[in-house]
């Protein structure tokens, strides 16, 4: 369950980032950030403290966390949440950046911060299914009528969600294959 104190959550990072990157509808290169400021989509501080006050967080403990990873980011290793462990997670990082291309350090001010919202996309778990996309039981026995595709099903990828639109090819299958099963027409 979430925190309703997490929520929304803060993706967090330097002018540089920005620029190399983008973050959320702010695209890589963009010159002048104002109008997305203007609308309080990016939050902007001088310093930590001030963009802490800005999304309600206490301004010592986000200096705290930052500091902390920015020291991961030089050695290149995530002791709390393992960033950067995975091949999937290093082929998507950035390979310029070393020793670890999914820690980058967080530079000097301004800093930048968007919410990040829970929403019901890009999920990697979902109900376990069979091959005709029928939900199963825990002993593997098929529930009646019930079918499940997408993100509602189990990712095919097994825990891991390579990229946006990932899903789409085995929900077209699956959703084929529930239909077709519900209709009594498949073979199996």
């Amino acid at each position: 369950m979430v925190s309703p104190a997490s929520v929304p959550a803060y993706l967090i990072c330097d002018r540089s980032f920005i620029s190399d990157f983008g973050i959320g509808l702010v695209h890589p290169g963009t010159k002048s950030l104002r109008r997305f400021i203007a609308a309080n989509y990016l939050l902007e501080g001088r310093t930590i403290a001030e963009l802490a006050k800005k999304i309600g967080a206490d301004g010592n403990a986000l200096t705290e966390t930052i500091a902390r990873y920015n020291r991961y980011a030089e050695t290149g290793i995530d002791e709390e949440f393992g960033r950067g462990t995975s091949p999937l997670n290093r082929f998507n990082g950035d390979s310029g950046n070393k020793p670890n291309p999914c820690l980058r350090h967080i530079g000097p001010g301004p800093y930048y911060a968007v919410a990040v919202w829970p929403a019901d996309l890009a999920s990697s778990a979902g109900l376990r299914t069979d091959a005709s996309s029928r939900v199963v039981r825990s002993d593997g026995t098929p529930l009646d009528g019930l079918y499940a595709v997408g993100t509602d099903a189990a990712s095919i990828f097994k825990g891991t969600y390579p990229g946006p639109g990932t899903m789409i090819g085995p929900a077209m299958v699956f959703g084929w294959r529930a239909a077709m099963d519900a209709a009594g027409n498949l073979d199996t």
